[in-house]
């Protein structure tokens, strides 16, 4: 994987994106932008306990299928192609390698990756900042956000499932303590609630992404701060 330097200079660009709605839906969107020809769009449900980890995995996967049926129908030869996430661990976990992946979905991406390399293209990967307002980035998020709408039967992770049942554990005995139903513990009744308040120290989207702009110094707005704070 290498940095793009111009996205024109590629035959086809995959904008991919996931879009969550906790314990609700998850959906994934892909864009694949041919330099000459029509757009291809894909839109699909992630599952209702996926992450957003995992919806930019399948958003992904979904894209690199159908991109590679498009190359597989081109004439043309040693295609370039770029795919453009903001999932920085999506890219570092393919990073490792197609031996060293250990996910279904991840093993799923090597796959795809190497069956559009046999086409005689070259695949590079690029990250992107979530909420700059690049018209394609755009785009493949609002796909995203259609897939919450559509049937939530894609394969859930273990883990999501894991991390599901414990946050409705936790919800069940909150709402349990509050009705009354719940005999009260010592921490409990000194307290008065069944768990400490959480502290909020995470940060949104939007957040994670402003952050990450001031730590490569890529922010219009803290590039100069993050160069004073690092001399």
């Amino acid at each position: 994987m290498r940095r793009v330097q111009r996205s024109s200079e590629f035959d086809y660009q995959l904008w991919a994106d996931g879009s969550v709605v906790l314990d609700v839906s998850s959906g994934a969107g892909a864009l694949v932008h041919p330099k000459d020809g029509r757009r291809e769009k894909v839109v699909l449900g992630a599952g209702s306990l996926a992450c957003s980890d995992r919806a930019e995995c399948v958003a992904m996967e979904a894209g690199l299928k159908r991109l590679a049926d498009v190359v597989g129908l081109s004439k043309t030869c040693r295609t370039q192609v770029v795919a453009f996430t903001n999932s920085l661990s999506l890219l570092m976990a393919l990073n490792a390698g197609p031996a060293a992946v250990e996910d279904a979905v991840l093993r799923r991406i090597w796959d795809l990756i190497l069956r559009i390399v046999r086409l005689r293209a070259s695949v590079n990967f690029q990250f992107v900042f979530s909420h700059t307002g690049a018209p394609r980035n755009e785009a493949a998020g609002k796909a995203a956000e259609q897939g919450n709408a559509r049937p939530q039967s894609y394969p859930p992770w273990v883990t999501a499932i894991v991390t599901g049942v414990e946050r409705q554990v936790r919800s069940e005995m909150c709402r349990a303590f509050e009705e009354g139903r719940m005999t009260r513990a010592h921490r409990s009744t000194l307290l008065d609630r069944v768990r400490s308040q959480p502290r909020h120290s995470k940060v949104d989207r939007l957040g994670e992404s402003l952050l990450a702009q001031f730590r490569t110094g890529t922010s219009k707005h803290f590039g100069w701060l993050h160069r004073v704070l690092t001399q």
